[in-house]
């Protein structure tokens, strides 16, 4: 009893002490399949953040990120599926004070993994690895490499149907980072994940909340995140 009334009493004292972010994420997703084995595909995404450095609550008054990453997907058997992310490119920018100035960065990513598709009744069960390469600042002497591993479970739960194409769902998911840089590896953050979806044959459009518990080298962070994504089948 003492042991689990410690664990809880650490828990939230790095929830206290963690410095707050508030954001707004969209990401538009396309997909084209070019037959039954394989499926091609890219992602855009859009970030905007508020000034954390003040109590300025207004998410969209700083660009926070913009990213293009192109995806390759090979179907083996039993829902299980090779997932490849050749290049990515990705800006960000970091809020430096209380002014609102923003320091610059850019990367190059890769990923490459392996996910797994479960269906419990009527609810589908998505488990996905995703082994991460960033090359941070990589054009720069300060170019810095970092591998991450990523391991996402993701429940999609039917809410109401509305006709024979079009359905109403709640989707979850919890998705926890590892990383490795400087040969130091460590906790990097964790995802939870909870949205309503309006899916189509074809589309489907997401509108939830997203808390991220994160760990990095000036301290811990919790993030909120207004997440928007829109994902298209051609």
């Amino acid at each position: 009893m003492k042991l689990k009334f410690l664990t809880i009493l650490i828990f939230y004292s790095m929830q206290l002490n963690a410095q707050t972010r508030d954001e707004f994420w969209t990401k538009i997703n396309v997909t084209k399949s070019l037959n039954e084995k394989w499926i091609v595909g890219f992602d855009i995404q859009h970030r905007r953040q508020s000034n954390y450095r003040i109590n300025d609550k207004n998410l969209f008054h700083y660009d926070l990120n913009n990213s293009l990453r192109l995806w390759v997907y090979y179907k083996i058997k039993n829902d299980w599926t090779f997932v490849l992310s050749p290049i990515a490119y990705f800006t960000n920018n970091d809020i430096r004070n209380k002014l609102g100035e923003l320091r610059f960065s850019h990367e190059l990513r890769g990923n490459v993994g392996i996910t797994k598709n479960i269906t419990i009744g009527k609810i589908l069960n998505k488990n996905r690895f995703l082994y991460e390469m960033r090359s941070i600042q990589y054009d720069s002497p300060e170019k810095t490499i970092q591998h991450r591993y990523r391991f996402q479970n993701y429940f999609i739960v039917p809410i109401l149907k509305i006709n024979t194409q079009n359905t109403i769902n709640y989707t979850v998911f919890n998705e926890l980072f590892f990383r490795t840089q400087n040969e130091i590896s460590l906790f990097d953050q964790n995802r939870l994940y909870n949205a309503i979806q309006l899916k189509e044959k074809h589309w489907d459009v997401n509108l939830g909340h997203q808390y991220t518990y994160q760990n990095i080298s000036s301290g811990n962070i919790n993030k909120h995140h207004l997440m928007f994504s829109i994902n298209i089948n051609l």
